[in-house]
């Protein structure tokens, strides 16, 4: 007993304690922070990127109805597939007319990324439900275009916002056909979406798939298939079964069809993932680098305190203190250390992680600088992830490092001689 009531005798000396708490609370803090928001951005786009495109996309070999009907038959029959949509995409120039935020009508034109959708369809493979703005799929669906006299578009929030154009408002849009040549086409803007995604909320608008249809001049095309995927199978997996069994119906055909390509909604944009994943890696390291410059402050410290209990110690040994008892009191010496630095730093990290967007918008209001500005990281708020996992290992690697650098001078206080130590008292 009597190692751990000197161990904790040691831990009053409140100024040396403090800061090797603090030097290990400061590592565990920056470390679960920097890697929390890394890792929270990386699935949260992942997840959203799901939401939006869906899990798998067939975006080839579809031109062919008869082909493209025996397609989607295979699919909906395939334990792989949970539900499917078509899809038919074009670019185009937004014409709206609205309210600035200065008051006043003005004329905007915005490039648009145009997606032929049918809505309820579209809302079994995707989160296209949730991201409406006071509207359902069903209203979308029901929509009368004879009695509304245009067909409806939906367009992103922000895309909407500026110029503020209302609800039901008549919107163009125009299409480009060779140079300087275009044809102009009429909605109702029948609401808007909010994905929480800026590229999407800012460029991207919905129609009906006939009028995709009407505006590319391919009456019953379909440019892809928007397959949602059950929940307990991985989207790889499913992607190469599809491919398979995709593979062998293209085989089957009378003449000779090209397989069509599947992706998964990782692939779309597997550049911006990849390289969310290797930021992730290259901060970890470099963040690890930080317990180094924790156990050197430790490693002082617990010189100084040796140095300073040269006559405890040597008492100790007098009264028959043994050397794994000396050291003992030193490593758990260390060990509060580690352990309190591991509780604060844990505690800070999940306090600063739940009113991230707070310090962010207070930061933006003090300086005027937008440290995470959403035009380049896309999302509109801050996400984290604050994983028992993550936690566990970044309190395990700070206590290692504690306990290493405490070895030495453990050893060193062992290592004195009662009569050396007790010569001039």
């Amino acid at each position: 007993m009597y190692l751990l009531a000197l161990a904790l005798r040691y831990l009053r000396h409140r100024r040396i304690t403090f800061l090797g708490v603090t030097a290990v609370a400061l590592g565990v803090f920056a470390f679960i922070v920097v890697v929390g928001v890394m890792e929270g951005f990386r699935q949260e786009l992942r997840r959203r990127l799901r939401g939006t495109l869906g899990d798998v996309m067939v975006v080839s070999g579809l031109r062919d109805e008869g082909f493209r009907g025996q397609v989607e038959d295979l699919l909906r029959r395939s334990s792989q597939v949970e539900a499917v949509a078509p899809h038919l995409g074009s670019v185009g120039i937004l014409r709206l007319r609205g309210e600035s935020t200065a008051g006043g009508l003005v004329t905007a034109f915005k490039k648009v990324f145009v997606e032929g959708i049918e809505p309820e369809q579209e809302a079994r493979v995707t989160d296209f439900a949730g991201y409406l703005v006071d509207l359902t799929p069903a209203e979308l669906a029901a929509w009368d275009e004879e009695a509304e006299g245009l067909p409806w578009l939906v367009a992103g929030d922000e895309l909407a916002a500026r110029p503020r154009v209302p609800r039901g408002a008549e919107v163009r849009l125009l299409i480009p056909r060779s140079l300087g040549e275009y044809d102009s086409f009429s909605f109702r803007l029948a609401g808007t979406f909010r994905t929480g995604v800026h590229e999407f909320d800012s460029q991207f608008v919905y129609v009906p798939l006939a009028a995709a249809q009407r505006i590319r001049g391919l009456v019953g095309a379909v440019g892809r298939l928007v397959i949602r995927v059950p929940g307990d199978v991985s989207l790889e997996a499913a992607r190469e079964n599809l491919d398979q069994d995709l593979q062998q119906l293209a085989k089957r055909q009378p003449e000779p069809v090209a397989a069509p390509d599947t992706l998964t909604s990782d692939q779309v944009n597997p550049n911006l993932l990849a390289a969310i994943r290797l930021q992730t890696k290259m901060a970890s390291l470099v963040l690890s680098f930080y317990f180094l410059v924790a156990g050197v402050a430790v490693f002082a410290i617990m010189t100084m305190v040796v140095a300073e209990k040269t006559r405890d110690m040597g008492v100790v040994r007098a009264v028959g203190g043994s050397l794994r008892g000396v050291m003992g009191v030193f490593l758990l010496y260390g060990l509060a250390i580690g352990l309190l630095g591991d509780i604060v730093g844990v505690v800070a990290s999940r306090l600063t992680l739940a009113r991230l967007d707070w310090l962010r918008h207070q930061i933006n209001q003090w300086t005027g600088w937008e440290p995470f500005p959403k035009e380049l990281y896309m999302l509109d708020s801050l996400p984290w992830t604050f994983s028992p996992r993550l936690v566990l290992t970044v309190s395990t690697m700070a206590l290692v490092t504690v306990l290493i650098s405490s070895l030495y001078p453990a050893w060193r206080a062992a290592r004195l001689q009662p009569v050396e130590t007790l010569r001039y008292e």
